[in-house]
């Protein structure tokens, strides 16, 4: 199945979750904010969120920092 995260096209596995991508693209689910078709998902429902084909994903990584 193929997805686009940040602009850019992405194969993902049928079925999967915000927080399977997010483990796939090596990236901390407690340090990033995500935006599923254009609609903030809070952190604790990444597991819940199915992907489907071609689905828009926006994925800003938090850094600390002064």
């Amino acid at each position: 199945m193929s997805i686009v995260v940040n602009g850019t096209r992405v194969d993902c596995e049928q079925g999967a979750t915000l927080a399977l991508l997010l483990r796939q693209l090596g990236l901390p689910a407690n340090a990033v904010l995500v935006e599923h078709n254009q609609a903030a998902v809070p952190r604790a429902a990444f597991a819940e969120v199915p992907l489907t084909e071609n689905d828009v994903i926006e994925v800003v990584q938090m850094a600390a920092g002064g």
